[in-house]
């Protein structure tokens, strides 16, 4: 027994703690008659040479487990961080490469359950790019975030009508009044006036269906 203890604790001194678990999320979809975009299977969305991830923030982690390079013992569900009780966000991420997008916050509009919303704030451009982590890996869309400045703040009324610039990796959280849906919840998300080099594009129309997706971390 106490050789078996040894052995476990070496591999766990070597290899260092895995953890992993399970995370719900809202996954991304779009209408197949849509010629001029595709969504890509890791959830990017791609239009002439441009890519734009829509990420909801409904998230909630499920079951976390640890253990030496294979997670095997349960820690109990995750933090879903109470989002249930805020209003709800949606994260635009575009990688414009090369080219100019721009775009007002206030042409999104959030349909659910019958009804439907338009943003009342948003925050960005952010461009403080990092490697996503984590949680965040498991999120359909690209494989990096924007890092949020603390003294930055959001933007609300006739600044939802002005046209925001992209011209690089970049970052636009738009808010809704509503409490945040529950990753149960299936909604569609159209995002209008969208502009390429000054050219108008088509509407960007998102379906979102309930999803869940791994995660794993190696700690070492």
């Amino acid at each position: 027994m106490l050789k078996l203890s040894y052995i476990f604790m070496t591999i766990v001194g070597i290899s260092g703690c895995a953890m992993g678990g399970l995370v719900n999320i809202s996954e991304p979809h779009m209408a197949k008659e849509h010629g001029s975009y595709i969504i890509d299977s890791s959830g990017i969305i791609h239009h002439s040479n441009i890519e734009i991830s829509v990420k909801p923030e409904t998230y909630k982690v499920g079951l976390l487990a640890a253990g030496p390079l294979i997670p095997v013992v349960p820690l109990g569900s995750g933090n879903d961080f109470n989002r249930q009780k805020t209003r709800f966000k949606i994260v635009l991420q575009f990688d414009p490469k090369g080219s100019t997008i721009s775009f007002a916050p206030n042409n999104s509009h959030l349909l659910i359950n019958h009804k439907f919303f338009s943003p009342i704030s948003f925050e960005g451009p952010l461009n403080d790019i990092v490697g996503a982590r984590e949680v965040a890996r498991s999120i359909p869309g690209h494989s990096w975030v924007c890092q949020k400045d603390g003294d930055y703040s959001s933007s609300m009324g006739v600044a939802l009508k002005h046209q925001i610039t992209i011209t690089e990796k970049s970052c636009v959280i738009i808010e809704f009044p509503m409490i945040t849906p529950d990753t149960s919840s299936e909604f569609q998300l159209h995002l209008e006036g969208f502009k390429i080099d000054g050219k108008e594009i088509e509407t960007i129309q998102l379906f979102f269906k309930p999803s869940t997706r791994s995660t794993y971390s190696l700690m070492g």
